[in-house]
């Protein structure tokens, strides 16, 4: 679910703060006119950054920037202490008011703008006044005091209280002489009949103080210079003095009832201003609800386009996956194709091998027919051979036959020739059968 836009929790957190004073730690200080002011930054975290708000009246002012830079025009009696503490001197009753530190653990230095935390302060100045500064003898002084707080809540929960004391610090009571009217728990007026007799010129001093929780929180002065006069001042009738005590007291009740009628216009005017705020932040709410509205249909879209990038993505997998798959296909095909021609080859050389050894048979059948050539060559020429033996033979039997007959012949002629004879005869006759012989 899409988130609220900061700047929306950010008025929300101001509202609240402003005009129910429940957000974050809240702090009291009490100061007077002219005193100075230390609104604090302590007991928190380290802080890496701050920012100072002032509000009232339901307007809200930047005070300082983030990085320590005074943004107000009250810049020449405002400061950052070391500790982020603000500091405001020559206090004025217009300082008055709600201060809001927003600021930042320095442990949280990377989270968000969200994690800022708001530090309440409030801030209430006594101021002390009169219409006169010099008097004099034998007449009356009235003396104002108001606490500006800044917020009714802070006096009603500290039990914050008003009173005077003298030059010794003696809380003053009402007598013949000084009249104390309380017109509120924020204001007072001290009466007081000079009646004394003063022969010299003299300062006389009245201190208003702030109590809080039973401790003195600030206090103020008021000198009024008495004129030197050496007349007895007469006592005035009781019926004048209740009179004149009576004038006065309406008279203060007046103001008090003028200031409180001031103070209700002003919680009006603040009222008016929170309802306009409230009818903007309606409005802002309105508004981010329509935004909310659009940022989860917006959401919606950038799932659904998140979902279709990824099946997007799936489908492109899927196709690489087809395309690769093809691809393993062909190179199948290729090997079943080159397989196939592998085989023919093998077959052709099968048949190669059959005629190789076909041939071989064959080669040994020349080898053997060769062989058996050789026998019969050797044969035919032993034959031969044979046959010239035999040739040679039936020449010798022919020769023998002739030598046989010859030595017939020789034996015939023996008998029929001498031997002298004879013998030259076969000495002719040898050399011819030596010649028939070879």
């Amino acid at each position: 679910m899409a988130s609220i836009p900061c700047a929306l929790i950010v008025l929300l957190i101001s509202l609240s703060q402003d005009h129910m004073g429940v957000q974050g730690n809240i702090n009291s200080v009490f100061s007077s006119v002219g005193e100075n002011a230390t609104l604090p930054c302590s007991g928190f975290y380290p802080v890496i950054q701050t920012g100072w708000y002032y509000s009232r009246f339901g307007s809200r002012v930047k005070l300082t920037s983030y990085h320590g830079r005074i943004i107000s025009d009250r810049a020449g009696r405002l400061s950052l202490l070391s500790d982020s503490s603000l500091h405001i001197t020559d206090v004025t009753t217009e300082d008055a008011g709600h201060y809001i530190l927003e600021w930042l653990p320095a442990k949280r230095r990377r989270r968000a703008w969200m994690d800022q935390m708001y530090n309440g302060v409030y801030l209430s100045v006594l101021n002390i006044s009169s219409r006169v500064t010099k008097a004099e003898a034998c007449s009356d002084v009235t003396i104002y005091c108001h606490l500006h707080a800044g917020n009714e809540s802070v006096v009603d929960n500290r039990d914050v209280r008003l009173s005077w004391v003298d030059e010794g610090g003696v809380e003053l009571q009402n007598t013949n002489r000084l009249q104390i009217s309380r017109d509120s728990p924020c204001s007072t007026t001290l009466t007081v009949q000079l009646r004394d007799p003063n022969p010299v010129n003299t300062q006389r001093t009245w201190r208003c103080q702030v109590t809080a929780e039973g401790k003195v929180q600030t206090s103020a002065n008021y000198t009024i210079r008495v004129k030197a006069s050496s007349e007895i001042c007469p006592s005035p009738h009781f019926l004048g003095k209740t009179l004149f005590v009576c004038v006065c007291h309406s008279l203060t009740h007046s103001c008090c009832l003028i200031h409180s009628l001031t103070h209700s216009c002003c919680l009006i005017h603040s009222l008016t201003h929170s309802l306009m705020l409230s009818h903007s932040l309606t409005h802002s709410l309105m508004l981010s609800h329509s935004l909310t509205h659009s940022l989860m249909l917006s959401h919606s879209l950038t799932h659904s386009l998140t979902h279709s990038c990824c099946l997007i993505h799936s489908l492109t997998h899927s196709l690489m996956l087809s395309h690769s798959l093809t691809h393993s296909l062909m190179l199948s095909h290729s090997l079943t194709h080159s397989l196939t021609h592998s085989c023919c080859l093998i077959h052709s050389l099968t048949h190669s091998c059959c005629l190789i050894h076909s041939l071989t048979h064959s080669c040994c059948l020349i080898h053997s027919l060769t062989h058996s050539l050789t026998h019969v060559v050797s044969f035919t020429h032993s034959l031969t051979h044979s046959l010239m033996l035999s040739h040679s033979l039936t020449h010798s039997l022919m020769l023998s036959h002739s030598l046989t007959h010859s030595l017939m012949l020789s034996h015939s002629l023996t008998h029929s020739l001498p031997l002298s004879q004879v013998s030259m005869w076969l000495l002719e006759l040898l050399p011819l059968s030596v010649c028939l012989w070879l």
